[in-house]
């Protein structure tokens, strides 16, 4: 007789048994029907789950056959299982009809009576307890056999502590089979926790960072969703999480840095917009972020290891004025006041330089003979002193700038919007700026900069292209 026609018959015997005797004949012939079983699950296990496994946890309740397939398949090293006093019969069944490779002198067994099974913080803390100070890593926990109580209490404690979760489908063909399922219909299935599988709780956290400016963070998270999720789910991450590494190259001005992962953004959502159709929020956003890109790319170009001569190129300059005023109010708006007002000190200041380097003068070392006589008398008026500052300080540089034609900024209010930064503990004083001080000084920044900077063909429309994308939303687009 051939082994497929010797299963037949067994089947056979089994339905043909009077209903009293069915469950009686299954079990003469659950050896063979364990031995069946577990040569079909073998090739059915996830490739990277290691056996024998290091833990397993089962679920004990009022049948018993997959209790034995799964500690004949998995040979735990040590196992717990965990019952109640009335299904306490049925795990001393499972025990006798389990056959682990090693014998049962291979494993460490525990067996807890679980007063109610239906007390998921009870059961928590006894797989807690019983994990001790032991790595999860590789251990099961098998919801198959207990009741439903029990399977979900142990489900969501195999979730909080680490442990991946087997479940035992079948076909269900009863009374066919007495109590039973279909004989060699069983199959496992370590079953994916899908918030893990495609990134969903990280990206979910990377979104709040990105959005509340940490984008280092972000970028961090969503490379892990990307590693840990499949297919597209992943690639949808990963392009993400090299969006926000760039913003956060580009929030720290680390420009070359910014532009080139910018770059590689921008293949990825070319490469994959047809196929993933996830990435339609960021192929809405592929103008805006090729205008980003082409906005850092003039500002790299320009930026010489030394001195101000990139102040020459008007598109350059206007990058990095928009960039120091996005990344001002960025910090405002996570409520840092203090960096936000040094930004907008530095935005003051670069409008000033530039405005002078128009005329022909650093600020650092201002050669004056490079301005007419009546240049120079002009500045000696407006500062009052004949003595010609340098270097060049941001009062005396406005106010020199306004002597030679640019628009003028009151010193007294400059004086007063500047002595916010001044007194600020970041610059030279002991006591917080304060947000709204803060909010109001990035303010007159901007407002300032974009009069003097029309004074050498900066184009303030690129300011507000340099606003960085926002990731809200960004766990739900896999």
């Amino acid at each position: 007789m051939s082994e497929e026609d010797a299963w037949e018959a067994l089947l056979v015997a089994i339905r043909s048994a009077p209903p009293d005797r069915k469950d009686a004949v299954y079990d003469e012939h659950f050896p063979r029907i364990r031995d069946h079983v577990v040569a079909l699950a073998r090739p059915l296990l996830p490739a990277d789950l290691q056996v024998p496994v290091p833990l397993l946890v089962i679920t004990q309740g009022t049948s018993y056959p997959t209790v034995a397939y799964a500690v004949s398949l998995l040979a735990p090293r040590r196992l717990l299982v965990l019952c109640t006093a009335a299904s306490r019969p049925y795990w001393e069944r499972a025990r006798e009809f389990a056959r682990p490779p090693g014998g049962w002198g291979s494993v460490e067994l525990e067996v807890a009576e679980l007063d109610d099974a239906a007390d998921p913080v009870a059961l928590y803390a006894h797989v807690r307890d019983w994990l001790g100070r032991r790595s999860p890593a590789g251990g099961l926990a098998d919801i198959t056999a207990g009741t439903k109580a029990m399977s979900g209490a142990l489900t969501l404690a195999a979730h909080r502590l680490g442990l991946r979760v087997l479940y035992w489908s079948s076909e269900e063909e009863r009374p066919l089979y007495g109590s039973h399922p279909r004989p060699g219909s069983e199959r496992p299935h370590v079953l994916p926790d899908p918030a893990q599988v495609f990134g969903d709780d990280l990206a979910a956290l990377a979104c709040r960072l990105a959005d509340g400016g940490q984008y280092h963070g972000a970028a961090e998270l969503l490379d892990t969703a990307a590693a840990r999720a499949p297919g597209a789910a992943g690639i949808v991450w990963r392009i993400w999480g090299r969006l926000a590494a760039a913003y956060a190259a580009w929030d720290g001005l680390e420009v070359g840095r910014a532009e080139r992962w910018l770059g590689e953004v921008l293949e990825e959502i070319e490469h994959h917009r047809a196929a993933i159709p996830a990435l339609q929020p960021l192929v809405a956003q592929r103008s805006l972020l090729q205008t980003q890109r082409q906005a850092l790319k003039a500002l790299r170009d320009a930026q010489p290891e030394k001195g101000p001569s990139f102040l020459a190129s008007p598109e350059a300059l206007g990058v990095l004025a928009g960039s120091l005023l996005q990344a001002a109010r960025r910090r405002l708006a996570r409520g840092e006041g203090e960096t936000a007002a040094l930004l907008g000190y530095r935005l003051l200041e670069l409008s000033e330089q530039a405005v002078l380097f128009s005329f022909g003068l650093d600020t650092a070392q201002p050669d004056y003979d490079r301005l007419s006589a009546a240049q120079r008398e002009r500045i000696q008026q407006a500062l009052g002193r004949s003595e010609l500052p340098a270097p060049i300080g941001l009062a005396d540089g406005f106010a020199i700038a306004a002597a030679l034609g640019a628009p003028a900024v009151s010193r007294e209010t400059l004086h007063k919007q500047v002595s916010h930064r001044n007194h600020g503990i970041f610059a030279h004083g002991f006591v917080p700026i304060g947000l709204r001080a803060a909010e109001g000084f990035v303010e007159f920044a901007r407002k300032t900069a974009e009069r003097m900077l029309e004074q050498v063909d900066v184009d303030r429309k690129v300011w507000d292209a340099l606003a960085f994308v926002r990731f809200s939303g960004v766990e739900d687009r896999s």
